[in-house]
């Protein structure tokens, strides 16, 4: 989908970007349709997949995902609906060509270390606070004949102001950090509205390790040290001859490799701050949506 050409002293090199086939053909199914009800998992995935090639696979039972209540669900293209139940039932997918497979929680702990003294040549550590926050307002949905307009507009349930019970560690010169307040007309309770606030407001700083990982086939290693992938949690130990650089237990959500070299050495990316695996994709795909929105709007405006 992207395609960069470098030219310098007489050598030319392309960058070809290829999007995943799960960011581009969900984006441009639309499913007209729309449901109002509680809907089980099994449910919702049908309607957002509807009339696609993706098959999914559960990889936990269907009842450790509890029903969600939908108004108007649909309506919309198959990936803002499937971002719509990654959110509502807390799973995470893994993506394999045309397979979409649905976790609770991908991956496990594994008894595996990454160690800046033997197999790990390389590692870069980012932490930023720009998105981290302390407090905000959740408005809920509006009472039949009441308008977001209005001077006064009712609601189903008062607005609830959620504070971080860690805020006064994370303050700016003494204020609290605000986050964007939620309106969610399908909110028509107050305990939802809370649970949504818990996962909105975060004041934690994001952190994201990037390793370059060196296999070491040593006999030794192979009998106490498990296989990792996606998902899981590993050991990370950096250090130098001044002290210890970082050491720490971090999830695994990339990993990079050259797959016509066996021999090459992936670059791993690590975070603390991902809601799920598919974040990755998840953005991308917003931004393509947001690019074809603005694209049609332009063609509407200069018709």
């Amino acid at each position: 989908t992207d395609v960069e050409v470098r030219q310098e002293n007489n050598i030319l090199t392309k960058t070809v970007t290829a999007a995943h086939i799960f960011s581009v053909l969900l984006i441009n199914n639309y499913v007209n349709d729309t449901v109002t009800k509680k809907l089980k998992l099994r449910e919702a995935l049908d309607i957002a997949l509807k009339d696609t090639d993706f098959k999914y696979i559960l990889r936990a039972p269907e009842s450790e995902f509890p029903s969600a209540d939908h108004e108007n669900f649909g309506d919309k293209n198959s990936t803002e609906l499937m971002d719509e139940i990654i959110e509502d039932y807390e799973l995470e997918i893994d993506v394999d060509n045309y397979k979409i497979y649905v976790y609770k929680k991908m991956g496990k702990r594994i008894d595996f270390t990454l160690d800046s003294r033997y197999n790990m040549p390389g590692i870069t550590i980012k932490t930023s606070s720009q998105n981290s926050t302390t407090r905000a307002w959740g408005y809920g949905a509006l009472k039949e004949g009441s308008n977001s307009t209005d001077k006064d507009p009712k609601y189903e349930f008062e607005p609830i102001l959620y504070v971080h019970p860690d805020e006064e560690k994370f303050l700016i010169e003494g204020k609290p950090r605000w986050a964007e307040p939620i309106k969610d007309e399908t909110i028509k309770k107050s305990s939802r509205m809370v649970s949504a606030l818990k996962k909105h407001v975060n004041p934690y700083p994001e952190m994201t390790i990037e390793a370059d990982f060196q296999k070491i086939y040593e006999p030794k290693l192979l009998e106490i040290e498990q296989d990792f992938w996606k998902g899981d949690t590993i050991h990370v130990l950096a250090d130098t001859a001044e002290g210890i650089t970082f050491e720490d237990d971090v999830r695994l959500i990339s990993i990079q490799y050259n797959p016509l070299d066996p021999y090459s050495s992936p670059q791993l990316t690590f975070a603390n701050f991902r809601k799920d695996i598919q974040d990755i994709n998840v953005d991308q795909a917003k931004r393509l949506r947001n690019q074809k929105r603005y694209m049609d709007q332009l063609f509407k405006t200069l018709r």
